[in-house]
């Protein structure tokens, strides 16, 4: 995983806060899936393709099973 870290830092820069280094999403991102789902009428295939996951990705963020609330 290092190695990862690194080869980001050396071609982009410092990894900006907010945005692990093996992420996809940021925690804003991550934010707004949460807050768009609750408001309803949402799929989660809707919103995995808006931010560029699976749309189980999309349900684990939604139900906590990935990027826990402390991300």
């Amino acid at each position: 995983r290092m190695a990862y870290r690194e080869m980001y830092v050396a071609v982009n820069g410092p990894i900006p806060e907010g945005l692990s280094a093996l992420a996809k999403l940021t925690s804003e991102q991550v934010a707004d899936i949460r807050s768009r789902h609750a408001a309803g009428g949402v799929s989660f295939a809707a919103l995995g393709r808006e931010f560029g996951v699976s749309g189980r990705m999309a349900s684990y963020i939604v139900h906590g099973r990935s990027w826990s609330s402390e991300m």
